[in-house]
């Protein structure tokens, strides 16, 4: 019997664990203090073992003959890709889910440069619109602080949070409110539940204003940080500002309320704000973040904005992949695209446009899956690997607040199973390409001097043998990019970033927006603890004012017919007294006909997707 430290794979807070082995065997996952030194898991990191065991794990390769998926041997699946790489007709496409290891992220990396491919995410939890938004106010220097700034704050301000969709910051959310913090949500509700909370509802068309409102409320009440002033381009948002005429039309926030809320998160002891999925996944997120961002800087708070939002480790795979990386959900999209590698996801399942993927995938030449489950992603595949768990593999992640971490292998490797690193090199040395790292600490090692960020992390402190646990979570390394120096950057808004789509579509008068549901976890991780939430909330259910229900003659627990521009589905509803008549939420169950009513809005550039909101109308079922 045996406890290994390690991380839980199932999001980005990245919790510390330790797991129980006997015989090679997990028995369970226990707690143990992290890097903010508290000892915590939600019910995901307590359930976090069974992936090995789940029923649908992939154990052998397999390549399809007379359309069948045959078992093969490892050289015969890695020769197929190899030749398939090597005849593709365009560069392949890989698209990497969040669930992977630094190293083998980096692998994968390496071996579609090698092949002349491009690399691509398949995370749209809102983490790339993040990530750039942070780049661009605060530089490349900028850190983050941990969940612990929550749960000692005395005034949090929650924008676009769904609290069930991380269970670690609602933890801290209700430990501050107990000690007397004052909590503000900005979302799409009319009011606040009855937790004490205060509600500011913006109407999901209009989230780009609340910035700019914050912006205008700071610098004409002369509230502005000392160090925000003397930040490069606040002179020239200043004179944008005091040029722009002060009020306009809208009802939600008034510049008297807009005025108290910054005179008091201004002059707060410990304030914080938490920028959540529902924020971060809309439509215009990059450009809506970037003001926030400014804004929050002009009130000081620059050290004190979270993101919580990213799967397992999508901060570290953006981090690995830099500027290369854009969501596959755009990328697979290109007209030419005839090969494509999925790696560490179920493209499928997670995709807001199943439908038009599956097309996709029906007309290319060739699809790999290098993957954990037999997803229904598989039906389309050519060739697949099995690859392993975080239980089962060495390697680090990245949580959202920028420690690095470990992975411990604590079980041995099923079948053929092996990380995607060896794949990727095993594939790569039919290229010619002989020097392939052979452990995962030269491969993390291989992977620092060209991650900037993470090369004062040296390699035998990361990989080290003592596996002791101290008190403060010795295998949380701290945030990469706190060693460089935050270079605050404000810039005036360009053009009109708070136009809305409201009133475009007049067959959808109503607006949808996404809520998490439970059974939900991490993409591309399986688990029982999943079968057992999905029996229990067998489901999605759609919220709606009861005078909406009423005027459709629909009783709350009846279903409705939802339809958005391009899909319809039948949906149990509910009423929610705190929704304005005209918004809608969707709390969609993975894989369901409703989860797949999400829209994809390609951001600035390229660079991310929103999801939401979405045109909508509700008729009875």
């Amino acid at each position: 019997m045996a406890f290994h430290p390690s991380t839980c794979p199932y999001c980005s807070c990245a919790c510390a664990l330790l797991l129980h082995e006997e015989n090679g065997r997990l028995l369970g996952s226990y707690p143990r203090a992290g890097a903010d030194g508290r000892a915590e898991l939600c019910m995901r990191g307590w359930n976090c073992t069974s992936s090995e065991s789940h029923p649908d794990r992939l154990t052998a390769p397999m390549v399809r003959n007379a359309g069948r998926l045959v078992r093969a041997s490892w050289r015969e699946a890695v020769e197929e890709i190899a030749s398939r790489l090597g005849s593709a007709a365009s560069p392949p496409l890989f698209a990497l889910g969040p669930t992977l290891a630094n190293e083998d992220v980096f692998a994968v990396r390496r071996l579609a440069r090698r092949v002349g491919g491009r690399v691509s995410t398949t995370d749209l939890s809102g983490v790339q619109a993040a990530r750039f938004a942070l780049r661009q106010v605060l530089g490349t220097g900028y850190g983050l602080p941990n969940l612990e700034t929550v749960a000692g704050a005395d005034l949090i301000w929650l924008v676009g949070v769904d609290l069930e969709d991380c269970p670690q910051v609602a933890s801290r959310v209700t430990q501050a409110r107990r000690d007397g913090g004052a909590v503000v949500r900005f979302d799409v509700y009319a009011s606040a539940g009855g937790d004490g909370s205060r509600m500011v509802a913006m109407p999901p068309d209009e989230f780009g204003r609340l910035p700019l409102i914050l912006q205008q409320a700071v610098i004409v009440a002369n509230l502005a940080d000392p160090e925000a002033r003397a930040a490069a381009g606040f002179e020239d948002l200043t004179r944008y500002w005091q040029a722009e005429p002060a009020g306009g039309d809208r009802a939600w926030l008034s510049d008297e309320a807009a005025l108290a809320l910054v005179r008091e998160f201004r002059f707060a002891r410990r304030p914080v704000a938490v920028l959540g999925s529902r924020w971060l996944t809309s439509s215009r997120a990059e450009e809506n973040t970037v003001q926030l961002l400014q804004a929050l800087v002009l009130l000081g708070a620059a050290n004190h904005v979270l993101t919580a939002v990213g799967e397992a480790n999508s901060w570290g795979s953006l981090d690995v992949l830099g500027a290369e990386a854009r969501p596959a959900e755009l990328a697979w999209r290109e007209a030419g695209l005839d090969t494509l590698v999925v790696v560490g996801d179920d493209l499928v399942r997670h995709s807001p446009c199943a439908a038009a993927l599956t097309e996709t995938l029906d007309r290319l030449r060739t699809v790999v899956v290098i993957d954990r489950f037999a997803g229904d992603t598989l039906r389309f595949a050519d060739v697949v690997l099995p690859s392993c768990t975080s239980a089962e593999t060495d390697g680090t992640t990245t949580n959202v607040f920028g420690a690095v971490q470990r992975w411990r292998r604590a079980v041995p490797l099923p079948g053929d199973c092996c990380p995607e690193r060896l794949w990727a090199s095993r594939i790569g040395r039919l290229f010619g390409v002989e020097e392939w790292p052979a452990t995962a600490a030269s491969w993390f090692d291989a992977m620092r001097y060209e991650v900037e960020s993470y090369l004062p992390i040296l390699p035998e402190r990361m990989y080290g043998e003592n596996d002791a646990v101290s008190a403060a979570g010795d295998d949380g390394l701290g945030p990469p990019r706190v060693a460089g120096q935050t270079r605050v950057r404000l810039a005036a808004p360009a053009g009109d970033v708070a136009s809305t789509d409201r009133g475009q579509d007049a067959a959808f008068p109503m607006r949808m927006v996404l809520g998490a549901h439970v059974a939900n976890w991490s993409t591309g991780t399986v688990s029982q603890r999943e079968e057992l939430l999905r029996r229990e909330i067998p489901e999605s259910t759609l919220a709606a004012a009861p005078a909406v229900l009423e005027t459709l003659g629909v009783k709350p627990g009846w279903t409705a017919k939802v339809l958005v521009p391009g899909g319809e589905a039948t949906v149990t509803t509910r009423a929610d007294l705190r929704l304005p008549p005209d918004v809608l939420v969707l709390v969609p169950l993975g894989g369901s006909p409703p989860a797949q009513l999400r829209r994809c809005c390609p951001g600035p550039g390229g660079r991310s997707v929103g999801v939401q909101p979405i045109p909508a109308r509700l008729e009875r079922a």
